[in-house]
Formats: C-alpha cells, structure tokens, sequence
C-alpha cells in the first residue's frame, strides 16, 4: 500500500508512506503515474536508509541546492534527525548526565502541581482554546503557517483506536496547559504525534517530553520516538534529552528524468 497526498500550496503530489512488500519498487511505480497524471515532479517524503539506495537506483534523486519542503525548513519535520529516547533512563534522570534535566524538572513541580489524565476520547471543542493559542505562539516565534500547524494537528485530534490521548491539566487553576498524543511505531516504541503546551508555563515542553516518556514506559514501551526537527533550536532543545540514538531522513524527488 502507498498512501499519498499534495502539498497545501502547490499542489504538487507527495508519497507519505508505503507498507508491504518490494516497497522501493511499489513506490516508484506510483511515483510515476502521479508524474504522467499530475504533470509535476513527485516527492517522495521521510526516506530512510532502508530504502534511499533503492529508490535513486529506480530514478529518484535528492534535492538540489535550490529546493526544500518551505522556507522554513528543508524537509519540513525531518530537517533535523528524529530523536529516540530510552524510557528508562529518561524515568529514572539518574547519573551527572542528566543532571541539568532532573534540576529542570524538579524545579518545575515545586512551581506547579500538574496533573496527566488519559482520555477515552479526544475532540476539537475540549482543545480548541489551547490549540488556537498554541498556534499563535508558534506563528510569532517561528512565522510559520498557521493553516499548517493546524491541518497537522487537527488530523489527531480524533477517536482512534491505534492514538493515545493524554490531557495535562494545572490542578491549582483546574485548566486544560497541554495535551499530548501517541500512536505505536512498533511493539518496542512508541511515537509522538503532537505535544501542545501553554507557554506561560516555563520549561512545561521539556518536562512533557519527561512525562511522555513515563507514559511509554508505563503502556510497556522501552523507547519513544519524539521525531525529527525542523530548525536548529528544536533540534538541540530535543539533544538535551539524550536520545539513544538518532534516525536520518529526508525527502527524494521522482521527476522521471533519471529513468532508463
């Protein structure tokens, strides 16, 4: 199965992802007849190691110089490599390592007193304070796309089976500071989808990152994906949680010029 979609701007079609069998080949073959039907060059998104040999031997090739996801960003999440954090260590903070993130964490919770509720369900109205204002934190910090940051999010904003949702809550004013969602990448890790949280609460992102990574732990997960970045600060705000390791991706394009 190859699942694509189109760029919100041009228009110009993208591959997401492919499952199943001989997945180079599959994704090529699609490639092409969204080539021949869309008139456009076809980008291939988040290609691993696994496959990126595979595919520039079918006719794909990397980004030139002058080309990118947006102006923001290279390959747009994935400009950065994703980070993958063992539960564990991340639990426990213990060793000089992690000395800084347990004097961050706990000064935290002498601060605030916050608490982390799964939902059973999960729907616009509940978040939609929250997220409207997370956007427009992002937005001024970042100047990227609101429209953008919403689709992305608003797609796990739902009742799913395979999704967890979890609701942050500061127990003092009883109200709604962040929300976070997960879905399973494989039986041994986890994978972050979105994480919003309310900026007036300093450093509440970073030990978020702490509690998902207790949550994973919890649900039977010795590792969780965070993802990738999309700029420098993001990426070396995620390195301060010491991922075990690292995983490279980027975008290819198919635009048949390659081709025997």
């Amino acid at each position: 199965m190859v699942i694509f979609t189109k760029k919100r701007e041009t228009n110009d079609p993208v591959i997401i992802t492919c499952v199943g069998k001989d997945r180079e080949q599959k994704i090529v073959e699609v490639a092409k007849e969204l080539l021949g039907s869309r008139k456009k060059p076809v980008i291939i998104k988040n290609v691993g190691k696994d496959l990126e040999e595979g595919l520039l031997d079918l006719g794909c090739r990397h980004y030139r110089v002058d080309e990118w996801w947006d102006d923001s960003s290279k390959y747009d999440d994935q400009s950065f490599p994703q980070q993958v954090l063992n539960t564990a260590m991340l639990t426990n903070l213990e060793g000089s390592i992690f000395q800084s993130l347990r004097e961050e964490y706990n000064h935290f919770h002498r601060e605030y007193a916050i608490d982390i509720q799964r939902w059973k369900t999960c729907n616009l109205e509940e978040v939609e304070e929250l997220l409207q204002k997370w956007i427009d934190n992002m937005h001024l910090r970042n100047d990227w796309n609101k429209e953008e940051l919403r689709a992305s999010h608003e797609l796990f904003i739902k009742e799913r089976e395979d999704f967890f949702h979890f609701g942050v809550y500061d127990k003092q004013n009883k109200k709604l500071i962040g929300f976070l969602v997960f879905s399973e990448i494989s039986k041994k890790c986890l994978g972050f989808n979105v994480l919003v949280n309310d900026f007036t609460y300093k450093n509440l992102y970073r030990v978020l990152m702490l509690e998902a990574a207790k949550i994973a732990l919890s649900l039977g997960y010795p590792y969780l994906n965070i993802q990738g970045s999309e700029d420098s600060n993001q990426y070396l705000s995620k390195r301060r949680l010491k991922a075990e390791f690292e995983i490279h991706k980027e975008h290819l394009i198919f635009d048949g010029q390659r081709c025997s």
